[in-house]
C-alpha cells in the first residue's frame, strides 16, 4: 500500500486538507416534485413502528456478546424488520425474499462493494449478508444515536477530506478481512439519486487485494409502487430527517438487490 502515501504526500506535502478531489453525488434537484406519497397517519405509524423496532435492536447490540451468534441473527432480522416498517421489501440477489442469509467460505474475508443512494442501504446489505462492518464518512460521528450505534457496529470511518489517511483506512480494512470478517464499502463515495452512475473508487479495493479476500460488488435499486425512483435517495445538502420523512411516505417501496 505504499504507492497510497507516497501519492498523498505528493497531492499534499504539507498536509494541509484540500477536499477538491473528494467525490460529490447527486442533490436535490434529481428528486422528481409532486411524487405521490402515502398519507400522514400511515408515515407515522411507520415511523413509530420504526422506531420500536430499532431500539429493540440497538438495545441487543449493546446486551449481547458482539461475537454470539445471536448476535449476528439479531441484527439480521432486526435489518429486515426495520426496512419493513419502512414498507421496505427486501429482493436479494439470488431474486428471493427470504431470511436466508448469503454465505461465504468463513475462512475467508468478504469485501461487498455497493452503489449508494441512502442511509437505507446498510439496512439493505446487513439484512441480505448478515452482520458486518461497514466503512462510513467520518461526518457520521457527529450525529446524535447513529454516532453511537456505528461505535458499537465497529464501524470503519473514512474522512473524505484528509487523503493523508486514507493508508491507514486501507489498512484497517485489509486487518478485518485478513480476520475473515465481512466489510461492507460504498466505493462511489458519495449518494446519487439511481440515475446517475458515479465512478467507484479503487482504493478499498486493495484492501480485498492484500488480504486475499472474496469480493461481492452488487447494485441496489430503490421502487415506487414497482417503479425505480429517486425518492429513497439521501442526497447531497440534505439532512438526516427531511430523507426519512419523504422515505416514509412512499407507496409500496422496494430495494432490488442485483449482482453487477
Amino acid at each position: 500500500m505504499g504507492w497510497y502515501r507516497r501519492f498523498a504526500a505528493i497531492a499534499l506535502p504539507d498536509g494541509t486538507p484540500d477536499t477538491s478531489w473528494v467525490p460529490y453525488g447527486c442533490d436535490t434537484g434529481c428528486l422528481v416534485p409532486d411524487a405521490p406519497m402515502i398519507g400522514l397517519w400511515h408515515r407515522l405509524a411507520r415511523f413509530v413502528a420504526l422506531g420500536v423496532c430499532g431500539g429493540i435492536t440497538a438495545a441487543l447490540i449493546v446486551l449481547l456478546p458482539r461475537r454470539s451468534r445471536i448476535m449476528a441473527w439479531s441484527i439480521r432480522v432486526g435489518s429486515r424488520f426495520m426496512l419493513l416498517c419502512l414498507g421496505i421489501r427486501l429482493y436479494t440477489p439470488d431474486g428471493r425474499r427470504s431470511l436466508r442469509q448469503l454465505r461465504h467460505d468463513a475462512r475467508r474475508g468478504l469485501l461487498v462493494a455497493c452503489n449508494h443512494l441512502s442511509w437505507v442501504d446498510i439496512l439493505s446489505v446487513q439484512a441480505t449478508y448478515g452482520p458486518m462492518r461497514m466503512v462510513a464518512m467520518a461526518e457520521i460521528r457527529s450525529w446524535p444515536v447513529l454516532n453511537w450505534l456505528s461505535g458499537k457496529a465497529r464501524t470503519i470511518y473514512i474522512d473524505r477530506g484528509r487523503l493523508l489517511q486514507l493508508p491507514d483506512t486501507v489498512g484497517r480494512v485489509t486487518a478485518a478481512l485478513g480476520r475473515g470478517e465481512t466489510v461492507g464499502v460504498f466505493p462511489e463515495g458519495a449518494t446519487s439519486c439511481g440515475r446517475h452512475d458515479l465512478r467507484f473508487r479503487p482504493a478499498l479495493f486493495q484492501a480485498a487485494i492484500d488480504a486475499d479476500a472474496d469480493i461481492d460488488v452488487i447494485s441496489i435499486e430503490y421502487r415506487s409502487a414497482g417503479e425505480p425512483t429517486p425518492q429513497a435517495s439521501f442526497l447531497r445538502h440534505e439532512t438526516v430527517w427531511p430523507s426519512l420523512w419523504r422515505l416514509l411516505g412512499i407507496p409500496r417501496p422496494s430495494a432490488i438487490l442485483r449482482h453487477a
